[in-house]
């Protein structure tokens, strides 16, 4: 993802191919349109932040009646209000539905503004499912169409879209800084209640990150903004935010109230969403107090609101303090047991959703990171081009004046060319630093930063030379796909700093075993590769076979990391490649291998099925 450093703009994710889809879908009305100014709300779509099942009950006459008449921008008014209503009350697949509704009636209209709203609303409701490659290319249109129709205040709406999708990533650093960038395009003017909701993401990444006190203050601005409106959500929002921060700085009695007044406006809402949010806070809260079996029950509501919704981030969350408050109050309870059995099948349940996502969302991720680099590839390069551009501006005047006076004579001349020289010379060095400058740039794109593996980029050109050479010479090339067994765990456990060794140690070992007669690459957050090339495929599935052994026994001795042992083991998935074999097919095959070993029961490995 990028980080978006003081003084450059903001990067779009990929606008060439976004902006091709976008006008493909025929969702880019004529540039004739000029600036999006009008951003005006249709009635309901403000009243349904206080009343959405009466808006909601209100919409399907009057979306029937504009569709008749043909009156599209009312239209899109209409359906950008209905989703309004659907975030209010969770409902995620109305509001995506009603969002994609409302693109479509402005683009009939040939109202841009109305468009790009559509398209941000949509994003927000994909976001909250989790589906991120399609939630990352509706903002990523949003911001095709303003780039030509510049607008601050729906430029900031999407970066809060951003914002909230870092957040959802765990990339807080990123979620502070998209933050920061729609503060700066709204400036002094603009929606309160995008200001406050941009605040609320700055204080929550700030929080992430271990500034409380920086969180605190962000909040109570949030607060502050959206005091004087009627928007009962956006006050839930921030008034659960306020009970992590009290959380955090163990103020038990604001946790508590803020934890009451969420519950108070879920309930006036209908938003089961954040009736759990708020009886979980109210659960952890009693639970810090010594009040167990409020605690249970608050948590048990919590718990049983997340299943409803299908929200299994939260459930989990939710089912181990759950468990953690029923252990603490007797070690012995036989009611622990369904409900551990339940957090290991939910454990399970998201660990295949989460590589079923892995594929569908890798696209975006890879995208912010290639942003980020560039960002800091130019940002390194203008600094460099900067000064040599000095440098020359300078030996140029320098030349002009030097010939202009080196015609009274050759003492003169003389100086000249000394002066040339030395001009010369540091124009030279420059040139010389920025030569290393590239070289780096292009060690860093071709290698992971946190192993010094190759990375994707790299792994994926090496394997398609490889199939190359194979086809050409009759040879064969075996894949292994590996991933790390239960690093999330690790990580949730442990923090991100113990992942972080347990993935370089990882690294370490495999790199070891396989030694220099292999290509070792790591293509994702614990997705590794190995390419091997052998004479034929007897010889490439011995390779294999062998390699996997090997590197299973090298990880399987546990990993000690600031006193704690972490356990450190792998899956292998081996795919051989085939005549017709492509890059994407053979990855693909060697992933589902790497399936097959997981159900297998792990730190084993298994091959493909033939075709």
């Amino acid at each position: 993802m990028p980080l978006r450093p003081t003084g450059h703009r903001a990067v779009r994710p990929r606008p060439g191919r976004l902006v091709a889809l976008f006008l493909l879908s025929g969702c880019v009305s004529s540039l004739v349109h000029a600036a999006l100014a009008d951003s005006k709300r249709h009635p309901l779509e403000l009243e349904a932040l206080s009343e959405p099942d009466r808006v909601l009950a209100q919409l399907p006459a009057l979306i029937a009646d504009a569709d008749a008449r043909g009156q599209a921008e009312e239209l899109a008014r209409l359906e950008l209000a209905r989703a309004n209503a659907c975030r209010v009350i969770a409902d995620w697949s109305c509001q995506r539905d009603a969002a994609a509704a409302a693109t479509v009636a402005a683009r009939k209209a040939g109202a841009d503004h109305l468009g790009v709203r559509g398209l941000i609303a949509e994003a927000r409701a994909r976001i909250a499912m989790q589906d991120f490659s399609n939630g990352e290319r509706r903002l990523g249109a949003a911001e095709a169409i303003l780039a030509q129709h510049p607008d601050g205040g729906l430029l900031a709406d999407v970066m809060l879209a951003y914002s909230s999708m870092a957040l959802q990533l765990g990339r807080h650093s990123l979620m502070r800084d998209y933050a920061q960038r729609g503060l700066d395009a709204l400036g002094d003017q603009g929606a309160a209640v995008v200001r406050a909701r941009l605040l609320r993401n700055l204080g929550r990444a700030e929080l992430e990150l271990g500034h409380p006190e920086v969180a605190r203050t962000a909040m109570l601005q949030a607060a502050a903004v959206a005091a004087p409106l009627d928007d009962p959500k956006l006050s839930s929002e921030l008034d659960l935010e306020l009970a992590r921060i009290a959380r955090n700085s163990s103020d038990v009695s604001e946790q508590r109230a803020a934890g009451e007044r969420v519950l108070a406006l879920a309930n006036r809402l209908g938003n089961p969403q954040i009736a759990a949010l708020g009886h979980e806070v109210l659960g952890l809260a009693a639970r810090d107090t010594g009040d167990l079996a409020v605690a249970e029950a608050e948590l048990r509501a919590a718990t049983s609101g997340f299943d409803t919704l299908s929200m299994q981030t939260e459930q989990r969350r939710a089912l181990r303090e759950l468990l953690r408050t029923l252990l603490q109050r007797q070690p012995d309870r036989r009611d622990a047991a369904p409900l551990m059995l339940q957090l290991m099948a939910l454990d399970e349940a998201m660990d295949r959703r989460d590589r079923a996502m892995a594929g569908e969302d890798f696209d975006a991720r890879l995208r912010y990171a290639q942003q980020e680099f560039e960002l800091q590839r130019l940002a390194r390069e203008s600094d460099l081009a900067s000064e040599r551009e000095k440098l020359l501006s300078a030996s140029n005047r320098q030349r002009a004046l030097l010939m202009a006076v080196a015609i009274a004579g050759v003492v003169v001349t003389g100086l000249f060319l000394l002066l040339q020289r030395r001009a010369n010379q540091r124009l030279a060095a420059t040139n010389d630093r920025l030569r290393r400058a590239e070289q780096q740039l292009e060690r860093e794109a071709r290698f992971d930063a946190l192993t010094g593996l190759a990375n994707r980029r790299e792994f994926e050109a090496r394997l398609s030379q490889a199939l190359a050479r194979a086809g050409q010479q009759k040879s064969a090339v075996a894949l292994l796909f590996l991933d790390i067994d239960r690093l999330k765990q690790v990580n949730d456990s442990r923090g991100h700093a113990a992942g972080d060794a347990l993935i370089r140690n990882f690294a370490d070992r495999l790199a070891a075993c396989v030694g220099p007669q292999a290509l070792v690459a790591r293509i994702g957050g614990d997705e590794f590769v190995v390419l091997l090339e052998q004479a034929g495929a007897d010889a490439a599935t011995e390779a294999a076979d062998a390699m996997a052994a090997s590197v299973c026994a090298a990880m399987a001795e546990p990993l000690t990391v600031d006193g704690h042992t972490l356990p450190l083991g792998t899956s292998i998935g081996i795919a051989l490649s085939r005549p017709d074999s492509d890059r994407d097919r053979l990855m693909t095959d060697a992933d589902q291998a790497l399936y097959a070993a997981k159900a297998a029961g792990r730190s084993t490995w298994r091959h493909a099925a033939p075709h």
